[in-house]
């Protein structure tokens, strides 16, 4: 591959990306019921009966914690030693899927 201005000193292809792309915000509009995700700079309305149903089958896998001192600095070790290990039935939501069982992966995207 030819080397472009665009090439870092490292080989590394620079380009344009948009911040727009890169914010993620959540709201709602008076009158509707539903709320609105900015993803990707693509936004999404999400129907209320949708969150509420999220809101109940996922609630029970989420508990009040505080985090332990990081002793770990490798951000994957600090998560599965620290963070996932000592809470029972914890997940590590990078590596595990809690979906249905037909549409799990071995790693959530």
């Amino acid at each position: 591959m030819k080397k472009s201005d665009r090439d870092t000193a490292d080989g590394v292809r620079k380009g344009n990306y948009s911040i727009y792309r890169c914010l993620v915000f959540d709201t709602s509009l008076d009158g509707s019921s539903d709320a609105f995700h900015l993803s990707e700079g693509r936004w999404y309305r999400v129907d209320s009966e949708y969150l509420t149903k999220l809101t109940r089958d996922l609630d029970p896998y989420f508990v009040e914690s505080e985090f332990p001192p990081r002793t770990e600095h490798i951000e994957r070790l600090y998560c599965e030693r620290q963070l996932v290990a000592p809470l029972e039935g914890s997940v590590l939501l990078d590596s595990t899927s809690i979906g249905r069982a037909k549409n799990r992966s071995n790693r959530v995207t």
